[in-house]
């Protein structure tokens, strides 16, 4: 499987793992201004962190060993700075200038699915 292939795989894994949690899809591989968002969602009910209503901004991190690290730790600080573009270019593209906003991760390995909410922040 090439890494397209392979990222999009991870990708639907992700959106499934989070409709099953009560997360509302907006939009998949969101583009602006030379950044990208894999999913953004929109928090249904509140959790442990955010309010609903929140727009989630999720990473998603696919490896099929650890061999290299944890999928997360690839998020580096290039990825975030990109994530926050993609944010605030998806904040004024979709009118949602007063709404909270969360930066998580998702990453999957062979044997599981981690789901770390408020990853990192602006």
């Amino acid at each position: 499987m090439n890494t397209k292939k392979f990222g999009d795989y991870g990708e639907e894994i992700a959106v499934e793992y989070l409709k099953k949690r009560g997360y509302r899809i907006l939009e998949r591989n969101f583009k602006a201004c030379g950044s990208e968002a894999d999913i953004v969602c929109e928090l249904i009910k509140s959790d442990e962190i955010s309010q609903a209503g929140a727009i989630i901004f999720v990473e998603v991190k696919k490896r099929s060993t650890e061999r290299f690290g944890l999928p997360s730790e690839a998020v580096g600080n290039a990825k975030r700075r990109q994530y926050i573009k993609a944010a605030n270019a998806y904040i004024v593209f979709r009118r949602k200038v007063n709404t909270d906003i969360r930066f998580d991760v998702i990453e999957i390995t062979d044997s599981e699915i981690n789901h770390i909410k408020a990853a990192f922040t602006c």
